[in-house]
């Protein structure tokens, strides 16, 4: 489907020859900001609604189906203007109108949800389940994603569909097959722009997406934990802690009591388990100096050699009467 200028929406299919067939027009009267074709149900050659996002803040839903191609049958007034929609078929552990697929794993047996997602320009994150026979919308779920418009992506999350949402953070919607299990965990990574789902032998189950003026390739990791963490092994104690400015570094400081430093340890290692004594200064000064050797006020002791010689006799005194 596509939206022309003043609210106009075309709706196209393939026949079975490939090629491409106009099968409907409908006038809104408001121009549309965002459109979306829900998921392909299984067993069947059409899906069943398309959301439309309009710049009235509205959010529709329009059947697909020919004996009622285009017609409206449930709408939403959102807070904000519509950016992006996604419409996923998911589990949850709310009640939602579900259909007669299920998913496998530990969720086997729980039906299927079909759910729209609609990025708002607001940076919130709506979440609107959608009845599979009627079309109307219910249970609304909000969420505050960040400071910038919302942008969502369908993908796929261990074999299952999942949302990517992008704004000034981005964040993963999916369900973990083992446990059946609704998550909503922010991305420790860099701001995205767009993105889509990648798939090659090396990475079977990726994304592609656009950061600034990159292209990156990545994947989801440590799906299901709770908090988001890296663990860094350190030395010794962390004392205290500053954040660089303008990066993503930090500076630790690292203490312990009685506790010795690499090239003390390296030193201790090769003295067979003895720290050496300290380096005295006329030691270092003997072996910067290349030998043994005195200048003007330099005092030593060089042991086995020769007493200094005794001091003159004084003079003796002058004769009485001596000028």
């Amino acid at each position: 489907a596509i939206s022309l200028a003043g609210g106009e929406i075309i709706y196209f299919e393939l026949d079975v020859a490939g090629n491409l067939m106009e099968m409907g027009q409908k006038e809104l009267g408001v121009d549309v900001a965002c459109l979306d074709v829900g998921p392909l149900p299984e067993g069947r050659s059409r899906s069943t609604y398309l959301a439309v996002g309009c710049y009235d803040n509205s959010v529709r839903i329009l059947s697909l189906d020919p004996s009622n191609l285009l017609g409206q049958l449930g709408s939403l007034q959102a807070p904000a203007r519509p950016e992006s929609l996604a419409m996923v078929e998911m589990a949850s552990d709310a009640t939602a109108a579900g259909g007669s697929a299920t998913v496998g794993g530990a969720a086997a047996g729980r039906s299927l949800g079909l759910y729209l997602n609609i990025g708002l320009t607001n940076g919130v994150l709506q979440r609107v389940a959608v009845d599979p026979t009627s079309g109307s919308l219910s249970d609304t779920r909000t969420r505050f994603l960040g400071s910038r418009p919302v942008k969502v992506f369908r993908v796929t999350v261990q074999g299952l569909t999942g949302v990517l949402a992008l704004s000034s953070r981005g964040w993963l919607a999916y369900v973990l097959p083992s446990t059946g299990r609704y998550y909503m965990t922010p991305l420790s990574y860099d701001m995205l722009e767009h993105a889509a789902n990648f798939t090659s032998e090396q990475c079977p189950e990726g994304l592609v997406a656009i950061a600034s003026n990159t292209l990156r390739i990545l994947t989801a990791e440590k799906l299901g934990e709770v908090f988001n963490q890296s663990v860094v092994p350190l030395r010794y104690t962390p004392r205290k802690f500053v954040q660089v400015p303008s990066t993503s570094q930090l500076l630790i400081i690292e203490s312990d009591h009685n506790e010795y430093n690499q090239a003390e340890r390296a030193a201790i290692a090769a003295n067979g388990g003895v720290l050496p004594a300290p380096e005295t200064p006329q030691a270092a000064a003997a072996a910067a100096g290349g030998g043994v050797g005195g200048g003007a006020g330099d005092e030593m002791d060089v042991e086995g050699g020769a007493p200094p010689p005794p001091p003159p006799p004084p003079p003796p005194p002058p004769p009485p009467g001596a000028a």
